[in-house]
């Protein structure tokens, strides 16, 4: 014994599934969920989750419909109420 294996299930496919990527998904207060933006502003939506998909998907079951937008990545954690300004693309600072 004492060996180690490490396996991938491939699960059902969802392609109607309302789903994030698995980066958007947050931690606040013990609940999951996404940061949304309401009129510049930080607000998090508790969600429930579903599956995660090995292309970084997460199955939302509950607390989005499609269509809505949410917050993939900021550059510090964000707070509930905080001033949220979107940018098209990362950019790189200079060194």
């Amino acid at each position: 014994m004492g060996d180690l294996v490490e396996v991938t299930i491939r699960t059902a496919e969802l392609p109607n599934a309302t789903s994030v990527p698995a980066a958007a998904v947050k931690r606040l207060n013990r609940l999951d969920g996404v940061w949304q933006l309401t009129d510049g502003r930080a607000v998090f939506r508790p969600v429930r989750i579903g599956i995660t998909t090995l292309d970084g998907r997460s199955q939302i079951l509950d607390g989005l419909v499609p269509g809505n937008e949410v917050v993939v990545h900021s550059e510090k954690e964000l707070r509930p109420d905080d001033k949220v300004k979107v940018v098209a693309a990362i950019v790189r600072a200079n060194p």
